[in-house]
């Protein structure tokens, strides 16, 4: 699963990418390559701690996701969600997912 923020656009689009590829996620940020500046326009589905950090919201994530996937993929981000936790990748309360960055 890929969050791709592109800062390209005008104004920026964030959109959700190969969404049932759970065994992986990340967000990618294509176009302005500062971190300040990808935080500002990402703030409705998470946040950019520095290059290499996210935490990502998981209502953001399910946000992006609606019209665009079938019923049955709540139970597979369920799964993934679990997997995040049991290696420390998600907050307690389950609000955010920890991400790594990819820049172009």
């Amino acid at each position: 699963m890929d969050v791709r923020l592109n800062l390209a656009s005008r104004p920026p689009v964030v959109e959700l990418r190969q969404p049932t590829e759970f065994d992986r996620f990340h967000v990618r940020v294509v176009g302005e390559d500062e971190p300040a500046v990808a935080n500002v326009a990402f703030a409705r589905y998470g946040r950019i701690i520095d290059r290499d950090t996210a935490w990502v919201k998981v209502e953001g994530v399910r946000e992006l996701a609606e019209g665009v996937v079938d019923g049955e993929w709540e139970q597979g981000f369920e799964r993934m969600l679990d997997a995040a936790a049991d290696r420390g990748w998600i907050d307690e309360a389950r609000t955010e997912i920890k991400a790594h960055i990819d820049w172009p």
